[in-house]
């Protein structure tokens, strides 16, 4: 299935409202066009959630509890980026 549109610059100023839900709620790609050169596209967002998904079981638990043990320890040492931080228990 393509789920590309192309568009001139003319009915993408005139219908951006449109063409920004098209990108954004199904999911398409907008091509800009004007005189027949491609000025720019809006695209749908990537999901994070599906990247971060694909890391789940990459670590075995050791592995996992001394990455662990590694964060606590480097947030202990007094970091300027420590209050950035998630707070693990």
């Amino acid at each position: 299935m393509n789920n590309t549109i192309t568009v001139n610059s003319s009915t993408a100023r005139k219908d951006f409202y449109d063409l920004l839900n098209s990108a954004y709620l199904k999911n398409q790609t907008v091509i800009i066009k004007k005189s027949g050169v491609e000025w720019g596209r809006l695209v749908p967002p990537k999901t994070s959630e599906d990247k971060f998904m694909s890391y789940a079981g990459f670590l075995t638990d050791k592995q996992a509890d001394k990455m662990l043990k590694l964060v606590k320890s480097g947030r202990k040492d007094g970091s300027s980026k420590k209050k950035y931080l998630a707070n693990w228990k």
